[in-house]
């Protein structure tokens, strides 16, 4: 089945932390990701990567998505701003020190341009000041419906800690640039805080964060953001859904790879054998056609979606267990479990890319695309 439509309306922003982009198993826990909330707009930081080649970012995201990107210095830092082609369009690429902003607007709108910046600021207190300064440079220098997002390692207020070790200057200074620029905070739901220390009594601080301007929100009045599971990092990826309206449910479409699996001649024959009375030709054949649908998208769901499933338990539980660190000391067998789930995550997301690539079987899949339109032709 297609990932995504070609007129896409519910269009998702996918944010994280990844703490390095350097492993074949970090680019496959990604594109589970993204292929799994069907995201538009991906925003990785600290990828570690000092070059970047083609090839590693589509076997992230696909030949379907466009990027910018900034380069880490030495073994930190990175940024990669990543849109879905015939979902945006996208214009003015900046890349600072701190930040990669790009102006977008959507295809399939008739609303105006925005701009999308994405941050990863400094661990080092002293280059902090460079940093804020910064957030002033991006704000002076976008359009009025702006969106600024990442992990800013900073905090400005007590309750974005869950301790009391707080450094109360560069909690001021963000605030005081965030009343200047007349920023908003997007609202989080899911968890408090956004990054732990992992270890046995952690130390969690909200850093992963997205700030907007009024413009911004007059266009997207209904978003939502929420949390994910850490998974892989020890950040909790951020999910943003621009619209929450509901969209068109997506049509039955045909998987070429279903005839040489085991049982499905038992499906199609079982589903198309039906009696049904007092109707004509036409609507007997309608009715069968739509019971075969149905009956392929369950048996596959059974034989195909075990693999993602299992994913999306596995991330589930990591999620619900950041939560609770947030509140209390996890057990020890708590601890292990988690740490297992996590190494887990990565080997399922491994294999289901494994999967997608014995599907194809075509040398296409090397440029990092496991479903596209030229493998359904």
């Amino acid at each position: 089945m297609s990932l995504f439509n070609q007129t896409m309306i519910n269009h998702k922003m996918f944010i994280w932390n990844v703490r390095g982009l350097n492993s074949r198993a970090r680019h496959d826990a990604v594109r589970e990701f993204v292929t799994w909330e069907r995201v538009s707009l991906i925003c990785q930081v600290e990828t570690k990567l000092t070059a970047l080649q083609p090839c590693i970012l589509n076997d992230i995201m696909g030949r379907a998505f466009d990027y910018v990107s900034l380069a880490s210095e030495g073994a930190s830092g990175g940024i990669i701003v990543a849109w879905r082609q015939n979902a945006w369009t996208a214009s003015a690429h900046i890349c600072r020190h701190f930040s990669v902003s790009v102006n977008l607007k959507a295809v399939d709108s008739s609303s105006s341009s925005w701009t999308l910046a994405v941050v990863y600021g400094p661990v080092d207190d002293q280059l902090k000041r460079d940093f804020l300064g910064e957030l002033r440079m991006i704000h002076a220098q976008s359009l009025q419906a702006l969106l600024v997002c990442g992990d800013f390692n900073l905090i400005y207020q007590a309750a974005d800690k869950n301790n009391d070790r707080l450094n109360l200057r560069t909690m001021r200074r963000l605030r005081r640039a965030i009343d200047d620029l007349v920023l908003e905070e997007l609202y989080l739901h899911g968890r408090l805080y956004t990054w732990s220390n992992e270890r046995r009594h952690p130390t969690m601080e909200r850093i992963d964060r997205a700030f907007e301007t009024v413009p911004w929100l007059e266009m997207y009045t209904t978003h939502h953001l929420r949390t994910l599971s850490s998974d892989s990092s020890d950040h909790a990826s951020l999910l943003l859904q621009l619209c929450m309206e509901p969209c068109a449910r997506s049509r039955f479409r045909f998987e070429p790879f279903w005839v040489r699996m085991d049982g499905f001649l038992e499906t199609i024959a079982q589903s198309w054998e039906c009696q049904v009375p007092n109707v004509d030709a036409c609507r007997l054949l309608d009715i069968k056609f739509r019971r075969t649908a149905k009956a392929l998208q369950s048996w596959s769901m059974l034989k195909v979606g075990s693999i993602r499933s299992q994913l999306f338990m596995t991330r589930e539980i990591i999620a619900q267990l950041d939560k609770a660190q947030e509140s209390r000391a996890l057990a020890m067998d708590e601890l292990a479990w988690r740490r297992e789930l996590k190494c887990r995550s990565l080997g399922l997301a491994s294999l289901a890319r494994t999967i997608a690539r014995h599907w194809s079987r075509i040398r296409y899949l090397e440029d990092g695309d496991a479903n596209t339109k030229f493998f359904h032709l």
